[in-house]
């Protein structure tokens, strides 16, 4: 049934073909649900970020950004896990500006490592990581593999790479038996690209096709008053949820969304749909 104010609300389905995964809220992933402060802020507020600079425990500015971006990732409430946490966009760039590439940049050039890039043309060079490659750079810092930023440009293997293929070709003639590639492929790199929840066009459905190792930013919601969170029907059931508030541009559009789990054939198999209304009981039409 659709609410009557259709037009002004987000529609949404995540992978349209049946998939078998576990649902991805607190109830599933960790055992229990989360208490009403167990969750994100409304508004969040980006940390304050300085030049990077090295101290004592921190000998290199490739290691100042890799404990920067360390400190500042955004944590799945009740999650004990590490890689439960992640970086939505806006905070990555926040903490990984231009100004950060060309002093990183220069550091390696210090270093020996941008074989004939020549200090004449650094800067354009950086200008071109940081448009192009930033993520791919911040990988490499968060693996201590920054050295074969040079050999990831000269193979054009960039952000719109990602998510990387860990049998790739190309990636595998850098890195080779690097051990830190699968650090890259099956942890960092999920954390890093993590889906953006948009609004579509009135009447439109917005589809995301999620992977099986993507981050789910979103929670499990729950309210201090009591009230059902879950409602339940013949073939489903829908849950609460909010989605981080970096993670989407609903604005104030939507109060919250609902996860609907559906079972078609009866008890055969299950699909993942997240649906968007401004009241659990009146879900878009998708």
């Amino acid at each position: 049934m659709a609410p009557r104010d259709a037009a002004t609300l987000p529609s949404f389905q995540i992978n349209d073909n049946p998939v078998l995964s576990r649902f991805p809220t607190f109830a599933t992933k960790n055992g229990s649900s989360p208490t009403p402060d167990d969750t994100w802020p409304d508004n969040p507020s980006l940390p304050h970020v300085g030049s990077l600079r090295v101290d004592a425990e921190t000998p290199s500015l490739a290691r100042c950004m890799e404990k920067r971006l360390r400190q500042n990732m955004v944590a799945l409430p009740n999650s004990k896990s590490s890689r439960n946490k992640f970086w939505p966009g806006k905070l990555f760039d926040h903490l990984f500006q231009q100004s950060d590439v060309l002093q990183l940049v220069g550091e390696l050039k210090r270093q020996g490592w941008l074989g004939t890039v020549d200090e004449k043309s650094l800067q354009d060079w950086a200008k071109k990581v940081g448009q192009r490659y930033r993520r791919v750079f911040a990988l490499l810092i968060l693996t201590g593999a920054e050295a074969y930023l040079l050999d990831f440009v000269k193979a054009s293997i960039d952000d719109s790479r990602l998510p990387l293929d860990r049998d790739a070709a190309d990636l595998g003639q850098i890195l080779g038996t690097y051990w830190h590639l699968d650090s890259i492929c099956v942890i960092y790199q999920w954390q890093l690209v993590v889906d953006f929840f948009e609004l579509a066009p009135p009447g439109d459905v917005h589809q995301v096709r999620l992977h099986e190792e993507s981050i789910r930013p979103w929670c499990q919601h729950q309210v201090k008053r009591s009230r059902e969170e879950t409602r339940h029907g013949s073939y489903g059931e829908v849950r609460q949820i909010k989605i981080h508030p970096w993670q989407h541009n609903f604005g104030p559009t939507l109060e919250k969304a609902g996860l609907t789990r559906v079972q078609w054939p009866p008890f055969d198999c299950t699909s993942n749909k997240l649906i968007c209304s401004s009241r659990l009981n009146q879900t878009c039409s998708h």
